[in-house]
């Protein structure tokens, strides 16, 4: 009786300690971060997701490294802690991959171990549920060109203002980069184009960074309306790397300049019949006068 109600003890604390962890678990987001082709002397920031399924009070989860070739490398962009106030399941920690210039060309996989800090004092007992992140770096000598465009968007505009697309990119590659070429072919509501607009000054974006560019088209004369744009951006190679079907609208210009005024003047049906009818008056008269002048011959 004694074996078995110690046995059943065993058990009772064994589950406890299994449900302790259970519910303290914590889990990140990638489990593995890759960094591909980076050359020597460039670095990189990296988001680490950490969250957790107890969120019933404020818990500390530290970040620390190991003693692996490549480890001094990594930072932290802000701090090696994250705060998760209570009812928050999630949280983000930004590292900092910095390759030294005299690195060799090879693959390196340091690793992170993220655990739950606790207060000792509170307690008495610490459970540190961690995780391990493995950094598959791989250094390079080689250029790598990798742009990727992640969204694009027209704002609503005035009549006379310069129509600006607004490009989100992405560079993966180890080398400077920009589309070499931007083009939009413009359609009014009902899909019949109206014009195309091209340009080849674009920003650049550096190595291994995202960043958000304006594209300037000026000289497009649109007037009041909506209207569609098929958008192509094409990268170093001339190859399409991005089409998107966009709509904007050009709103009426509180302030109308001289050029402007003439422009929409020129535009409006109002501006061609006078020059029509003028033009028929012309006509007639002609006519009348080389009727008279051939029966003043006749007599």
């Amino acid at each position: 009786m004694k074996k078995i109600f110690t046995l059943l003890i065993t058990v009772a604390l064994l589950g406890s300690v299994s449900l302790a962890v259970g519910t303290n678990s914590i889990g990140v987001s990638p489990s593995t971060v890759s960094v591909e082709n980076i050359k020597p002397g460039l670095s990189v920031n990296r988001e680490i997701v950490i969250s957790r399924n107890n969120t019933e009070q404020m818990e500390v989860f530290v970040a620390t490294t190991d003693n692996s070739e490549a480890s001094s490398w990594l930072s932290f962009v802000s701090s090696n802690e994250v705060v998760m106030a209570k009812d928050q399941n999630r949280a983000s920690l930004f590292v900092k991959i910095t390759v030294p210039l005299d690195a060799s060309f090879m693959r390196y996989t340091p690793t992170l171990r993220i655990v739950q800090k606790k207060d000792l004092s509170s307690t008495g007992v610490s459970i540190q549920a961690g995780v391990i992140i493995t950094m598959d770096i791989l250094v390079t000598d080689r250029d790598v060109v990798k742009l990727e465009v992640l969204s694009a968007k027209i704002d609503d505009f005035e009549e006379g203002q310069d129509l600006k697309l607004l490009l989100t990119m992405k560079n993966d590659g180890n080398v400077a980069t920009a589309p070499s070429r931007v083009m939009l072919v413009v359609k009014n509501a009902a899909g019949k184009e109206i014009s195309t607009l091209e340009s080849k000054e674009v920003d650049t974006v550096e190595p291994l960074s995202t960043k958000e560019v304006t594209v300037v088209f000026s000289g497009h004369n649109l007037l009041k309306g909506d209207y569609l744009a098929d958008l192509e951006v094409y990268d170093t190679n001339g190859d399409d790397i991005f089409s998107y079907n966009m709509s904007f609208r050009v709103t009426e210009a509180l302030i109308i300049t001289p050029d402007q005024l003439i422009t929409k003047f020129y535009k409006q049906a109002l501006f061609y019949w006078p020059l029509i009818v003028i033009g028929v008056v012309l006509i007639i008269v002609s006519i009348i006068k080389l009727s008279k002048r051939s029966d003043k011959t006749t007599v």
